[in-house]
């Protein structure tokens, strides 16, 4: 049983595709953080109440990178996602934009630039927001209020999660231990009890269809992040080319290994440069960014470094037009911010950065569209 409806905003609703989904050919996509991208998290069961719903496995698309948040997000949506042409498409960032991931200031362009790309190619959408404990109200609330101006712009529905689940703390049938070990991240209990409040709305919003959902609408923010790209860092882009090493993440995304000493030097050409795409583990440490002579030092160190992950740097800063944008490995061990743009006091000097690519945001769709694979 849903725990009341306050926290489902059916909006426009899923409707129109229960066909599909009785005849076992809808691709239903997961775009989110890490709490998706959990191996047995409230995804895994999601998708098993799903299958036996309806009598089918259905194809599902896991798009789902640790703690990236929305940004990030709006420049992996062609290749992670629309690639696959899923015709359903959840959206789950808020966990990590809650926790820093996405400057305050991004984060509503970034959702809407998700949004309108997903729509534009016929991808219905629903957002997520899921449970975190012991954080900040006044933040929770403003990212979470972000999130839900583009959504109630755009009709598209959105799950409370959170709340949903905080009425069941409240109400003694359950504790917040049993639901996040970490205060993000689903414990077994959690996850089933998540998944079942999304599966339970979902069934809801198949039924809805008040409006298309891929109706043109005007933008909200001028800056929305709809035309993206990853531009991949090459070899030629070096300054000393000889000394760089083109490698493949996980055997699939190429990636430039760049080492003390050396530099990658990008000219924004038509483009905003937004940040880089870049593979964070044990070797990272501070990334020098020289605009001009405006120079940052980011620490993309953190706790989590003892995996390989992906990892956006957002640059935060405005870089001109046909000026060259040269980064290259600190020779310090503390940074003036982390790579989210938020306080990084990891002291840890780099050995190597493992750029992916430019970040890059324009302003119509004439431009050439980069695969990462």
């Amino acid at each position: 049983m849903l725990p009341g409806e306050k926290w489902l905003n059916v909006r426009s609703g899923l409707g129109g595709i229960a066909d599909t989904l009785h005849a076992g050919s809808t691709k239903i996509a997961f775009l989110g953080n890490s709490v998706s991208a959990q191996k047995e998290g409230y995804r895994l069961y999601l998708q098993q109440n799903i299958n036996n719903h309806f009598g089918h496995k259905f194809h599902f698309v896991n798009a789902s990178l640790g703690g990236i948040g929305s940004l990030a997000c709006s420049f992996l949506v062609d290749d992670f996602v629309l690639r696959h042409k899923p015709d359903i498409c959840f959206v789950e960032c808020t966990t990590a934009d809650i926790g820093g991931a996405t400057p305050l200031q991004y984060i509503g362009p970034a959702i809407e630039g998700i949004i309108a790309q997903l729509l534009s190619n016929n991808v219905k959408v629903c957002i997520i927001h899921l449970y975190r404990h012991k954080d900040d109200l006044l933040l929770k609330k403003k990212v979470t209020a972000l999130y839900e101006r583009v959504a109630k712009h755009y009709k598209i529905p959105s799950l409370n999660v959170h709340e949903a689940i905080s009425g069941l703390i409240s109400g003694e049938k359950s504790t917040p231990e049993k639901i996040v070990y970490d205060g993000v991240h689903t414990t077994p209990d959690g996850a089933i009890i998540t998944a079942g409040l999304v599966f339970e709305a979902f069934v809801k919003l198949i039924q809805t269809n008040d409006q298309d959902q891929t109706a043109v609408i005007t933008p909200l923010y001028a800056n929305c992040f709809r035309y993206t790209n990853i531009l991949p860092a090459t070899t030629e882009m070096l300054l000393l080319p000889e000394a760089g090493s083109q490698k493949k993440y996980r055997s699939l995304i190429s990636y430039l290994e760049i080492g003390q000493g050396n530099e990658i030097t990008f000219i924004p050409e038509n483009c905003e440069l937004a940040g880089l795409l870049v593979i964070a583990d044990s070797g990272s440490g501070v990334v020098k960014v020289d605009s001009q002579g405006v120079i940052s030092n980011i620490q993309l160190f953190d706790e989590w470094c003892g995996n390989e992950r992906i990892q956006a740097i957002i640059l935060n800063g405005t870089y001109k037009r046909g000026l060259p944008v040269k980064i290259s490995l600190a020779d310090i061990s503390s940074g003036e911010r982390g790579a989210s743009g938020a306080l990084n006091s990891h002291v840890k000097k780099a050995e190597s950065l493992k750029l992916i690519g430019f970040l890059l945001s324009y302003q119509g769709a004439t431009y050439l569209k980069e695969r990462l694979w």
